[in-house]
């Protein structure tokens, strides 16, 4: 997303689902100057929905690791990490 492309599902259908065995969680939004916010997982451009729901049709079976990039609210990166957290179970659910 950062350097033009769509992660999902774009990006992810060029590789094959055999070959994915780790997978960062984060969220960004691209703005109309093409610069990219980092944000909450799950309020972002990326479409995690489809994503994970991809993963599991596909039949991934490891982690799904946050990366939190986003400095969460008034900067506390801890409190960011729980939301992020939070919003990749219930997108896991």
């Amino acid at each position: 997303m950062v350097s033009g492309e769509t992660p999902f599902p774009d990006g992810y259908s060029k590789i094959p689902a055999g070959r994915m065995v780790h997978v960062h969680a984060k969220d960004c939004t691209i703005g109309e100057d093409h610069k990219s916010a980092w944000v909450a997982l799950g309020t972002g451009d990326i479409d995690w929905t489809g994503q994970i729901a991809a993963l599991a049709r596909d039949g991934y079976s490891g982690w799904i690791s946050l990366e939190t990039h986003w400095a969460g609210p008034g900067g506390d990166k801890h409190e960011a990490s729980r939301i992020c957290g939070r919003n990749l179970k219930k997108l896991a659910g």
